[in-house]
């Protein structure tokens, strides 16, 4: 664990000192003037990223077996506590994945049914961003030809992505968590917990499994909502070039948020995409002839409205942990009055 830690906190240093290193060459007066030609304006840039995570959450929802009975605002924040800890961990986007699992049981979601919406959502999510990628990239060769190097990078990363999720298609249908522990088996120490654990995960991945072929509609909601989601955030970068009055139409700003999507997912092994995602940014910019200076402003903007619901998000985990302190004072207060009840039951027997 404490290497986990000195890595992730060696990456996010990494990160940061590239970000800062960028605003410092970009000249922050230039970004600043930027910044005063949007005024009031910065906060209707939060609505399309708002409007996104209500597609996503949907999203989750029609994959959720129970979730219809979990009020939608509170499977929204859940995901929220759980994104804050994607965001803020060298983890590929899953170290939030158990607390949302866990947040769930709060609920009185079965940990099959969650797991299962959360491993369904997350293919259904990858394969929308993915599309939604591959649609950024023919956006980005109609716009700009092939000349750009970094749109080449891009169609080799998505020729990449396309076998990967196809693989891990596949391990889902033949069995996930299973096949994750079979290195567990091995182990003697491990026969105990195996024994009892065991025939609940065969049970996961079978309910994983029984998805695709039972509730395929449901995943291709699922995938629909997402790539809703992706398309309407979209609007992020066309508000912004508009309210800057630089050149811009939807096309444009599909392929550049597109792009943009898939600079963060390549950039997964630093917390929050820090200082690589802004470099990406940059030179998506620069490969539409628009201002470095517009490319900084926007990555900003984004930092920003990240930080602002990552916030939310930790505020989530920290109100359920109060309220889980609460709830283990109330009982160990049940407790204590039934001991001391039967303390005097005694006595008077005495």
């Amino acid at each position: 664990m404490i290497k986990t830690k000195t890595l992730n906190m060696a990456l996010l240093s990494l990160g940061l000192l590239l970000f800062a290193f960028l605003v410092y060459r970009i000249d922050p007066a230039a970004i600043a003037v930027h910044f005063r030609a949007l005024g009031w304006r910065l906060i209707l840039l939060l609505l399309p990223y708002a409007f996104g995570y209500f597609f996503f959450t949907l999203g989750w929802k029609a994959t959720l077996a129970d979730g219809a009975s979990v009020p939608f605002p509170k499977l929204f924040l859940i995901r929220q506590a759980g994104e804050a800890i994607n965001s803020l961990t060298f983890s590929a986007s899953l170290g939030g994945e158990p607390v949302k699992t866990y947040l769930l049981r709060s609920c009185r979601v079965p940990l099959e049914k969650g797991l299962t919406s959360i491993v369904v959502t997350k293919t259904a999510m990858t394969l929308a961003q993915m599309t939604f990628t591959v649609i950024g990239v023919i956006l980005t060769v109609r716009q700009i030809g092939l000349k750009s190097p970094f749109l080449a990078f891009s169609a080799a990363l998505v020729m990449a992505w396309i076998p990967a999720m196809a693989f891990f298609i596949i391990i889902q249908r033949q069995g996930l968590f299973a096949g994750l522990l079979q290195p567990a088996k091995r182990l003697s120490f491990l026969k105990t917990w195996l024994q009892r654990w065991g025939e609940r995960i065969n049970d996961l991945d079978r309910q994983i499994a029984a998805f695709y072929t039972k509730d395929a509609r449901s995943l291709v909601l699922s995938y629909g909502l997402h790539l809703g989601g992706w398309m309407v955030q979209s609007l992020e970068v066309y508000w912004l070039l508009s309210f800057l009055k630089l050149p811009v139409d939807l096309p444009t700003a599909l392929a550049v948020q597109g792009l943009s999507v898939l600079t963060k997912a390549a950039a997964f092994v630093i917390p929050g995409a820090l200082g690589v995602q802004e470099g990406g940014n940059l030179l998506i910019f620069l490969g539409f002839s628009l201002p470095v200076e517009a490319g900084m402003t926007f990555s900003l903007v984004r930092r920003g409205r990240e930080l602002l619901w990552i916030g939310l998000g930790l505020a989530m985990l920290a109100r359920y942990s109060l309220q889980g302190q609460e709830r283990d004072a109330g009982i160990r207060s049940v407790v204590g009055v039934s001991q001391e009840k039967g303390r005097d039951a005694l006595d008077g027997m005495k």
